[in-house]
């Protein structure tokens, strides 16, 4: 991952306006594993012209989700790089809305949007913003996510759902309900593919993909059932009897 420059981007943000509920300083928490990533971010955040402190920042997954379900440390909106070792922005996205129905969740990334949106959605969180975008953007951003809503403010468009609803849609579904009502055809035809015993290259082979499409497929399951990988992701499906 390339780390964003230590120094803050020249382009000022425009000041925009605060709802009344966001009157109290917003507490903002960040996480990226690079350092230096992570102070140029802190620096953003704190010439943001709107009322943010920044609670806390690490380059530490654990302590993030840490704190992230803690008392006195849950901030009201966090940003995560997409982009951590040995673990995607998703994932951790994932984990902290299955336990947290309170803090917005903000997705950064110096690549394309389109690559982790859809991730995204699924995992609960509420935004994504590109990096060189973000002293620009911000400010609006926070502005409809932390009063409730999500960004781009019209779900149509970025098809995100409230920090109240991606709570409920994670935490409140069985895993057994998530494989029923979430997990797409093509992923349960490829999930019991996998059980059957069929390789990556006869699973691409039967259905006409390529080996990344299947992974992809893979990957998206095992957010939606709160896993980190396939053999799990297997074993969740059999002990709810989804399949043998």
């Amino acid at each position: 991952m390339n780390a964003m420059n230590r120094r803050a981007p020249a382009v000022v943000a425009a000041p925009v306006v605060v709802p009344a509920a966001l009157s109290a300083p917003i507490a903002v928490a960040l996480l990226d594993n690079d350092a230096l990533a992570l102070e140029a971010l802190r620096v953003v955040v704190a010439r943001q012209h709107m009322p943010c402190t920044v609670a806390w920042h690490t380059t530490s997954v654990a302590v993030a989700l840490h704190r992230c379900a803690s008392g006195g440390n849950v901030p009201d909106a966090l940003l995560l790089d997409m982009a951590l070792d040995g673990i995607s922005g998703t994932e951790v996205a994932a984990r902290i809305r299955r336990r947290n129905a309170c803090t917005a969740i903000i997705g950064v990334t110096a690549y394309s949007l389109d690559a982790y949106r859809d991730d995204a959605v699924i995992a609960g969180m509420q935004a994504l913003i590109a990096k060189d975008k973000l002293v620009r953007e911000l400010p609006s951003v926070m502005a409809s996510i932390v009063s409730g809503g999500v960004w781009p403010e019209s779900s149509e468009k970025g098809g995100f759902d409230t920090v109240a609803e991606s709570h409920r849609r994670l935490h409140e579904t069985t895993i057994a309900g998530l494989a029923a009502e979430q997990l797409s055809a093509r992923e349960r035809d490829i999930l019991q593919r996998y059980a059957a015993g069929a390789s990556t290259d006869d699973i691409a082979a039967a259905l006409a993909i390529s080996r990344n499409s299947v992974f992809t497929y893979v990957r998206r399951a095992c957010t939606k059932l709160g896993v980190r990988t396939r053999a799990e992701a297997l074993e969740q499906l059999r002990l709810h009897r989804m399949f043998r």
